[in-house]
C-alpha cells in the first residue's frame, strides 16, 4: 500500500518538526535514523499502526462504494455515479478510523 512509502516520509517530517535544531536537512535526519535504527527502523517503524488505520478504512470504503453502486443500479445509474459514490464512500470511510 501507499503506507510503505508514506510512513518513512511522515516519520522524517515529524522528526524534523519536533527537533528543528537537531537536523539541518532531510538527508541528515534520514542518516541519523539509519545510523541508530538501520533500514528496518526507517521503513518499518510506525507502519503497523498505519496499517491498523488503513485496512479498516479501505475495506469500509469498498463496501460503501459497492452498496451505493448497487442502489444506483436499481434507480438507473448515471455516468457521474462512480465519481460521486467514490467521493462519498471515501469520505465516510474515514469517519470511524480517524480521531
Amino acid at each position: 500500500t501507499s503506507s510503505l512509502v508514506v510512513t518513512p516520509v511522515e516519520r522524517i517530517k515529524v522528526m524534523m518538526q519536533s527537533n528543528p535544531d537537531v537536523y539541518s536537512n532531510e538527508i541528515q535526519c534520514i542518516q541519523a535514523v539509519l545510523d541508530t535504527e538501520g533500514i528496518g527502523g526507517l521503513l518499518m517503524r510506525g507502519l503497523g499502526i498505519s496499517l491498523i488505520r488503513e485496512i479498516p478504512s479501505v475495506g469500509l470504503s469498498f463496501i460503501l462504494y459497492t452498496l451505493l453502486m448497487q442502489q444506483s443500479m436499481t434507480f438507473g445509474s448515471t455516468s457521474i455515479a462512480p465519481l460521486l459514490f467514490g467521493a462519498i464512500s471515501g469520505s465516510l470511510s474515514c469517519v470511524p478510523v480517524y480521531p
